[in-house]
């Protein structure tokens, strides 16, 4: 993707403009016509939600450096390449609003190892509905099929 460093730069700034307290990444991971989706943990905030893989950007790191740590944390997946940028959408985290970017990505798919999650589906399109995911991360992985 070019100028990703710049895009990361734009939307960083337009959050704080926003007034945005916290950022955040999440990461679609496209195979064979599927997404990755991860089911939180029952002792977890969203207890038992699926969504992409993602989580917070730490102080001083940008989008790109945080869709690299956070895919191969949660998953254990080398990211190859962030393709595209989706959208981002903002939410309440109870300590302020967050903003959350979205990107589809490439990585080296292996053997799945999940540390925050304790399940894991490769789900078709016309799959989502089986499976309970917000609408706001709905939209985003409907948005990353076209």
């Amino acid at each position: 993707m070019e100028n990703l460093e710049t895009l990361s730069e734009q939307l960083t700034a337009k959050a704080k403009i926003d007034k945005i307290d916290a950022l955040g990444v999440g990461a679609v991971i496209l195979g064979s016509g599927k997404v990755l989706i991860l089911r939180r943990k029952a002792d977890d905030t969203f207890p038992g939600i699926y969504e992409i893989p993602g989580g917070g950007v730490d102080e001083g790191e940008t989008l790109p450096d945080a869709l690299k740590r956070e895919v191969y944390e949660e998953t254990g997946f080398r990211l190859k390449s962030i393709d595209r940028y989706i959208s981002s959408f903002d939410y309440n985290t109870g300590k302020g609003r967050k903003r959350e970017f979205d990107f589809v990505v490439s990585v080296e798919i292996g053997d799945i190892s999940l540390t925050e999650h304790d399940d894991y589906k490769w789900a078709a399109r016309d799959e989502l509905s089986k499976y309970k995911i917000t609408p706001e991360m709905k939209k985003q992985i409907e948005k990353a099929f076209q």
